[in-house]
């Protein structure tokens, strides 16, 4: 299905204007939908849906980064899926994941039913708008018809399945090879992870340290032989650590070998086989070396799960 399918030319608004609040802006998407589409026919309350997409803001931002933001909610009793696509040259504060403004809006609503047409719609329009030369000539249109041409001549279609780039969420933290090494132990418990990637001035994915390498480097080489440490039970298992050389930086300690990537066209069935059989807490998607996001079991719970 093309994206013109997907989505309504009457129900896209171009240079949206900021709003007091979050949920003044979403109460002008709703109206804004209900005035360009076949909404209003359907058996339920507007406010219960202004309610619904409120109550799913409140529980984490749909501001997924990257300029997109992608308000939605399952609705019982509804029929069809509707979608609203909204830009913003300059950007609105939709208290984004990443702490930039949102330059485009795509509201969706589902019925309980199809719960899986959220995904694979914000799938669609994700790749539409992956494309640079798209996204600047649609934050330069001032009316709904150069924005419908744009998408009309979009080759974009509804996939199948839902893959690693639908899911993902944004790294916005990393380290570098030269980072020290308590340095790193600092970011860690800063950002409350167990781990964080190690890229290059170009985001390629050069490694990951992990609390495990950093226990790991404190004990001694004969200690992943034992069976029961009974005999040193009393040793202190971070001594080395805090001898260790001011200037000792990650490179020699982080993990390089047999890292947890996919790439982003990898499947939900790929992605659930690396956490479940591999045991993968944590899911890198990379592309031609270049780290694009992160996956982790959470994430299937939020962005699968519970929007199912």
């Amino acid at each position: 299905m093309k994206l013109n399918f997907i989505l309504n030319k009457h129900c896209i608004i171009p240079q949206l204007k900021p709003e007091r609040n979050k949920q003044i802006l979403i109460e002008k998407l709703v109206n804004a939908l209900y005035a360009g589409s076949t909404i209003k026919d359907e058996k339920v309350n507007k406010y219960d849906i202004i309610e619904a997409l409120i109550n799913r803001e409140n529980e984490q931002t749909t501001a997924l980064g990257e300029g997109l933001a992608f308000p939605h909610a399952r609705i019982e009793g509804l029929k069809k899926s509707y979608t609203l696509f909204a830009t913003s040259k300059k950007g609105i504060d939709f208290e984004s994941l990443d702490g930039e403004l949102t330059n485009f809006f795509i509201l969706n609503l589902v019925s309980d039913k199809q719960p899986n047409i959220l995904l694979k719609t914000r799938a669609a329009v994700s790749r539409f708008l992956s494309l640079k030369d798209i996204r600047e000539q649609i934050l330069e249109c001032e009316n709904i018809s150069e924005i419908w041409n744009i998408i009309e001549q979009s080759n974009i279609e509804m996939s199948y399945d839902i893959t690693a780039r639908d899911i993902m969420s944004p790294q916005n933290v990393w380290i570098s090879e030269e980072t020290l090494l308590k340095d790193a132990a600092r970011m860690l418990h800063k950002h409350h992870v167990d781990s964080l990637p190690v890229l290059d001035k170009n985001e390629n994915l050069l490694g990951v340290l992990s609390c495990l390498e950093l226990f790991s480097y404190s004990m001694p080489d004969f200690f992943f032989n034992l069976r029961k440490i009974s005999f040193i039970k009393h040793m202190d298992p971070f001594e080395k650590y805090f001898k260790v050389d001011e200037k000792l930086d990650i490179s020699g300690i982080m993990k390089t070998d047999n890292l947890p990537v996919v790439e982003p066209s990898a499947t939900l069935m790929e992605i659930i086989f690396e956490m479940t059989v591999n045991r993968r807490e944590l899911i890198y998607v990379v592309e031609d070396q270049k780290l694009l996001g992160v996956l982790d079991r959470y994430s299937i719970i939020d962005k699968i799960l519970v929007v199912m």
